[in-house]
Parts: C-alpha cells; structure tokens; sequence
C-alpha cells in the first residue's frame, strides 16, 4: 500500500511538472519544474500562488465549528459534517486529510521560494524585493507547522509527538519519503527560527494584508506565545500584542460589520482591524457552504447555546454572525434555523469572503489571557471591559476578579462570540480544559436529519484530530503506532 500511494504521488507531480506554460498569475503557479524561477517576476509569482494554495484554513474554521459547540444540524443536511459533529471522526476523514494536505502543500511552496531565491539574477534594486518574498515564505512556513500543530499534536508539551517539519525541497527520485513526527518542541524551535529570520527581511513598509507585514508575524508570533504558555512567552506574548494594538487598533459599528460584509474582488472597508487575510475570490471553495448551501440549504446552523452568549454580546457581533439578510442568501435566520451570517459573500458570489487570520481583538483577547495568567488580574480586566464597551455587550464585567478561573470564564466568553466561526472555539476548549455540552434542542431536535451527541468530556482524545491514513501508508517514518492516541 505505501508503494502504491507512493507512486500515485510521484505520478501527480509528474504531471505537474510537465507543464511548461505559466498559467493564471495566482492560481496555476504553485509548483514549477527547477530552473523556471529566473528573475524577481516568476519569484514572486511563485510566492503568492502559494497563499492561493490555502485550503486548509476553511477546513480549520469548519471542523473547529462543526465539531465543538458553535453550530447544531441544520433541516437541509444531507449527511455533511456528521461524522465531525457527532464525535465519531475517523483518520480516513476527508477534510482531515485535506488540511494536512493543504498545509504540507504551502510547505512545499515556501521552501520552492526559499531554495528559488538563492539562484535568480537579480537587477540592480531588486535585492530589498527579493529579500521580502523570501521572508514572507519563511513566515507561510511558520504558520503552516503552526496550524499543523494546532490540528495535530495532542498537547503543546515540548516533549509531544509533533508533526513532521518540512522546511527542504525534496528531491523526488533521490529522497526517500521517510518523515518521523517531530516533537512539539523542535517544530516550536523551526517557527521561532522561521519568524525571526522572516522579521529581519520583510520591510516595515510591507502593509498589504493579503501578504505576511512585521505586524503579521508578530500576530502570529504573540498567538503561538499564548499557546507554549511559560512564563516566558506570555510575557512575550503581552508585549507583542501590545505593539499589534498601537499598529492595528481596534474597530466598531458599521466599520466592524463592513469588514465581514466586504465585497472580496474590493478593496477591504477603511478602518478595519484585519492584520493578516486569505484573499478568495469565485475560482476558491466558498467558505460559507461550511455551513449553508448555495441554493440555501442549512447543513448546519448557529447553536441555540451559542445564540444565547451572541445576544447579549452586542448587536454589531449579533449582525456579523447572525444572517438577517435576504439580499444575499436566499437563506435566513428564523427562531427555527439560526442561519451562519459570517460569511455571506455577495449577491453574485454566495458564500464567498476573504478569510480572516488575525484580527486585532485576538489580540487584545490574548493579551488579556496572558496578563490574567501571569497574575496581573486587573490588566486582564481593563481589556475585556475595553472589548465589550466597543462591541456594545451587555454582559457585566466585575469591579474586579476575585481570581483567575474567574477572569478565564469571562475571557473564554469573549473569545466564543468574538470568534466565533473563526477557526477558534475547539482549540480553545481544549487548551481551556473544557468538555463540550450541547443543550437537547442542539443535539436530539427530531425535525432534523438525526440525534448527535450532546457530550464530550474534557480531555478527550477527539479535541485532537487523527493523522490521516493515506499519510500512514505513503510514509515510511510514520506507522499505525505513531497515530494519535484513540484513533
């Protein structure tokens, strides 16, 4: 079986290989045969038909939704989803296997623009453009070991089994395809790397938010303090977001709705609190048909638990995340189908929306776990009292926490209806140490397509995702005793 897989893949990239024209500007060109990337032109093609190739993080926003507490099953599901969403996920899942693909697609990408970049001839001044596109695939590299973490690993312990770093071109014919997981710790060790080395090339200039900016990798840098943990990092992790917030403060009202609201093919509403997007445009998969059809189908709507922390969250949230418009969904909510409003797209383009990576009130949110963490309680206060104030919440802050699993509800809280549908809520419960449990009309209404389970216990094997099965068998370094446990 692993020769066969083997060869299957060797055959794909063949064909990939074989074609010598440069198609569409951001779409085609993602993998060329070696000595085509000649100048800083076909560079930095290269590099971005690598931000096009994410796949992976609508598989992450969908899963981290339809697995956890975000969502129930909708009247029209036709059977999408429910091995996710009932707990009963298998390594052989397909939108497992694509984000683990899609991630290691990137991967390949950026080293391809690494490797590229120390052979092109460059024209006098190019050397700044080079210097920058070589950087920003070095951050897609950390990012994407990152999010294969996130996905993977069953804890941040440095000591854990990791995912397999991939930061070469593979020689295909020369290498063999025998990749050991790695330790939590010595991919952590390649991200830090990845991103100082990106920071010391990327211009402060760089501002395009499609595109990895200083103030992008310090997003990501500060989201990976918080998840490490030590006293070390979310120190660092207070710091950065500190100086995220200075660059890219916070929005409300219209600017905040108009940002999940935008036309993709636009440029993005001005101010908006978005560091880091994935562009999409009608050519991508639509984001919105994670949970709505193009034809308005439900296959899952918003959880009448989730609904109940929204309504009292402010009605700006309530606006983004709930649909309670006609003109672009033939879909819309009612008491009996809470219809996701996130990503609406446009009337010409349902479903389709630019995806957000890092928005400035994570920042704030995770500034405000760490400070809490760290023991400073009333710093934590002040942002969670400052989040609420700008999105109009009516939940009540206390004067002051009486402790920290206090100031961690409240923070937990936040980040479920301010992040909701972003590709957060399962990570969150597991790093928070929380089960999940789903209210009867969530789990077992008999109008809908079948019972789901109501419960999974905290610490569960299932907050972690399986290794998929077509990477156990076209892996040599990777056995049925290296899956995670449970699976």
């Amino acid at each position: 079986m692993k020769k066969i897989n083997k060869i299957s893949f060797l055959l794909v990239i063949l064909t990939i290989f074989s074609c010598d024209d440069f198609t569409e500007f951001d779409r085609g060109f993602l993998i060329t045969e070696d000595g085509a990337i000649t100048d800083i032109s076909s560079l930095e093609r290269l590099l971005l038909g690598t931000y096009d190739a994410n796949d992976s993080y609508r598989e992450i926003i969908g899963l981290n939704s339809i697995a956890s507490d975000e969502v129930r099953i909708g009247l029209g599901n036709r059977g999408q989803g429910l091995q996710e969403h009932s707990f009963t996920l298998t390594s052989n899942d397909g939108n497992i296997t694509t984000a683990w693909n899609s991630m290691y697609d990137m991967l390949d990408n950026a080293n391809r623009v690494i490797r590229a970049a120390e052979s092109i001839e460059l024209n006098s001044g190019e050397e700044t453009t080079r210097d920058q596109i070589v950087g920003e695939a070095l951050a897609i590299r950390a990012w994407q070991h990152f999010d294969l973490l996130r996905m993977y690993a069953p804890s941040f312990d440095p000591s854990a089994s990791g995912v397999p770093i991939s930061n070469r071109v593979l020689a295909f014919g020369t290498d063999d395809l025998n990749f050991p997981r790695n330790t939590v710790g010595e991919v952590l060790a390649q991200i830090e790397q990845d991103l100082i080395d990106a920071s010391n090339l990327i211009p402060s200039s760089a501002n395009n938010i499609n595109r990895f900016s200083l103030t992008a990798i310090k997003a990501l840098q500060a989201r990976v303090a918080l998840y490490v943990g030590t006293t070390e990092s979310l120190n660092e992790a207070v710091n950065l977001t500190t100086e995220v917030l200075a660059e890219v403060p916070l929005v409300s009202g219209t600017d905040y709705i108009d940002m999940f609201r935008e036309d993709p093919s636009e440029t993005p509403a001005n101010p908006t609190e978005v560091i880091l997007q994935i562009e999409r445009d009608q050519f991508d998969p639509r984001i919105g048909t994670n949970w709505t059809d193009i034809n308005g189908d439900v296959f899952f709507s918003m959880s009448t638990d989730l609904l109940s922390d929204i309504s009292n969250a402010g009605s700006s949230r309530q606006t983004v995340n709930l649909d309670l418009e006609t003109s672009i969904n033939p879909a819309e909510a009612t008491p009996d189908e809470l219809i996701v409003g996130k990503y609406l797209g446009t009337s010409a383009l349902s479903g389709v929306n630019n995806i957000k990576v890092f928005r400035s009130s994570e920042m704030l949110l995770i500034r405000a776990e760490a400070n809490a963490i760290l023991g400073n309680l009333p710093a934590a206060r002040t942002d969670i009292e400052a989040l609420r104030a700008t999105r109009g919440s009516s939940v009540t802050t206390p004067v002051a926490y009486a402790g920290l699993n206090e100031a961690i509800a409240d923070i937990a809280l936040e980040r479920r209806v301010e992040l909701a549908f972003e590709g957060h809520r399962l990570f969150d419960l597991k790093r928070f140490g929380l089960g999940i449990a789903r209210p009867n009309d969530d789990c077992s209404n008999p109008t809908r397509v079948s019972p789901t389970t109501c419960n999974l216990d905290a610490g569960s094997f299932r907050f972690t995702f399986p290794i998929p099965q077509s990477e156990i068998f076209a892996n040599d370094g990777i056995g049925p005793e290296d899956q995670n446990p449970g699976y």
